[in-house]
């Protein structure tokens, strides 16, 4: 015996399994109640255009209006679990370092040497680090985001190594 359903209404078909806002309220952390609003509108159903994938212009408009205000998934916490460990999370021209903290937490700082701008840790790089250690002068930060070595220190007058911690 056939029997048939009544068609569904534009929007109301989804994948079966766990949405995104199931596996985000699930984290032990919580959500701010704004990450788990559902403001649905059926936008259509039409092909999306080739171009909007290739195109370096659709891609700078996205970077400008998108990417840069929402909310990312950088990495897992599971990912990182001991001190020391580390994800890099890339988007557009901006990188960061994700990484478990002495103290537990998780930070995330900028992928970017504070005097010259050097590249901390490799794009799309993970693992283990016991430090933060810039491979042109050997600038080294702390897990916790201090600087805790500053070679040749006498040709840095300039920096105040208390207010010089990563952002």
């Amino acid at each position: 015996m056939n029997t048939v359903s009544a068609p569904l209404k534009p929007g109301e078909a989804r994948c079966p399994g766990f949405s995104t806002k199931d596996v985000i309220s699930a984290d032990k952390g919580g959500a701010p109640a704004h990450i788990l609003e559902e403001s649905y509108r059926f936008l259509g159903d039409d092909d999306i255009p080739f171009h909007r994938y290739t195109s370096k212009e659709f891609f700078a408009l996205e970077m400008q209006h998108l990417w840069l205000k929402v909310w990312q998934w950088a990495c897992r916490e599971d990912e990182i679990p001991q001190a020391g460990d580390y994800m890099v999370y890339d988007i557009g021209d901006y990188s960061a370092i994700v990484m478990r903290t002495d103290s537990g937490a998780i930070k995330a700082y900028v992928n970017s040497c504070l005097h010259r701008g050097t590249q901390l840790k490799e794009p799309g790089s993970s693992g283990y680090s016991p430090q933060l250690r810039c491979p042109f002068h050997g600038f080294t930060w702390s897990l916790e985001g201090q600087l805790v070595d500053l070679p040749c220190d006498w040709d840095f007058p300039h920096v105040d190594k208390a207010n010089f911690g990563l952002p």
